[in-house]
């Protein structure tokens, strides 16, 4: 049985590895940007990450001048 998982689909290359997730070296902290403590970045840090980063931390509405 777990030969047979295991021969399932093929052996990706890292280049391969880094299309499907994005291949995005995104800082592993601060996870929040905008909300008021201590732990979370500013705005401007918010803006200046890369955009697929962008969709991996929690913002708060106060970066959009909403």
């Amino acid at each position: 049985m777990k030969k047979s998982i295991l021969n399932l689909g093929i052996a990706l290359n890292k280049a391969d590895q880094k299309t499907i997730n994005g291949g995005m070296n995104c800082p592993s902290s601060p996870i929040c940007y905008g909300i008021n403590t201590m732990q979370c970045g500013t705005c401007a840090e918010y803006h200046a990450l890369p955009r697929d980063c962008k969709m991996r931390v929690l913002v708060s509405v106060d970066c959009f001048g909403i």
